[in-house]
């Protein structure tokens, strides 16, 4: 009986009853908060893994694409034009001499824009190489002509071409890729240097009094109309004056009616806007 006892006492005495409590401990608060951030910061790094895994293959297809874009020759078909009215990719091309055809990531925008300023009655131009798809989008602004004009080349020698409204001269095969002028208004005697006195008298045409027929740029500077109602107006080489004289022009709508009729064209002397002279003269050819 005492040894049955003993026994049983003795496999009690195997099991560590302090291991058992430490198995059994509860965590401190302080641990449990340390063992979360861990937990938080090992499930973040994984987050990060795939993260740059993830844009690291993205990259890589996105580099693929590019080089395979950029490789891209651009004719025709890849030209996208905005703001044109006769101005088509075939024109973009033929203006461009051998720029095309030719690989996107070889176009320099800027060589291009350059060549198309030169050779197309352009105001304005944007260009940008896009990617995807693999395009050259061109924005355009045509100059409008709207008077057609000729320049004195030599003595003997004259140039015809078309001028806009800000007087900007365009030879006549470029000015026919724009819009052709709805009016009849010619320039003769055109100059570098006259564009701004020009463009103030196209852009006012509809204030003259009468119909603009014609400008006249003497090589002295002096500046002459010829309308509907008058010969010759002579504006002369104060272009300081020519508002003034423009709101002359526009305030004879009222008394036109009344002026003398008698024959022989109308001059109409304008030089000094404080001092106007109609004069007429004697357009009778001698035998």
């Amino acid at each position: 009986m005492d040894v049955s006892t003993n026994e049983k006492s003795t496999l009690r005495s195997l099991k560590s009853p302090s291991l058992t409590k430490r198995k059994t401990k509860a965590l401190s608060p302080r641990d449990e908060r340390r063992q979360k951030l861990k937990q938080e910061y090992q499930r973040e790094q994984l987050k990060n893994l795939w993260r740059v895994i993830f844009l690291f293959t993205l990259s890589l297809g996105l580099g693929f694409l590019f080089i395979r874009s950029s490789q891209t020759e651009i004719n025709s078909e890849k030209i996208h034009i905005k703001g044109a009215n006769k101005l088509n990719p075939d024109s973009i091309i033929n203006a461009s001499g051998y720029f095309f055809p030719q690989k996107l990531i070889t176009i320099n925008p800027i060589d291009l824009k350059a060549i198309l300023m030169k050779e197309l009655p352009l105001q304005a131009i944007e260009i940008r190489k896009l990617i995807f798809p693999p395009i050259i989008e061109i924005e355009l602004k045509e100059r409008q002509p709207i008077a057609f004009a000729s320049k004195q080349i030599s003595t003997t020698n004259k140039k015809e071409g078309m001028v806009d409204e800000n007087g900007f001269w365009m030879p006549i095969e470029i000015a026919n890729l724009a819009q052709t002028p709805i009016h009849m208004i010619y320039i003769q005697g055109w100059m570098p240097g006259f564009e701004k006195p020009i463009s103030t008298i196209l852009k006012n045409r509809e204030n003259l009094g009468s119909t603009l027929e014609k400008i006249i740029l003497e090589s002295n500077g002096e500046i002459s109309l010829e309308t509907k109602y008058f010969k010759r107006i002579h504006l002369g080489s104060k272009y300081e004056n020519l508002n003034s004289q423009i709101k002359i022009l526009g305030n004879l709508d009222n008394i036109l009616p009344s002026l003398p009729n008698k024959n022989g064209a109308r001059i109409f002397d304008l030089k000094d806007p404080q001092k106007p002279e109609l004069q007429f003269a004697n357009t009778r050819k001698k035998n």
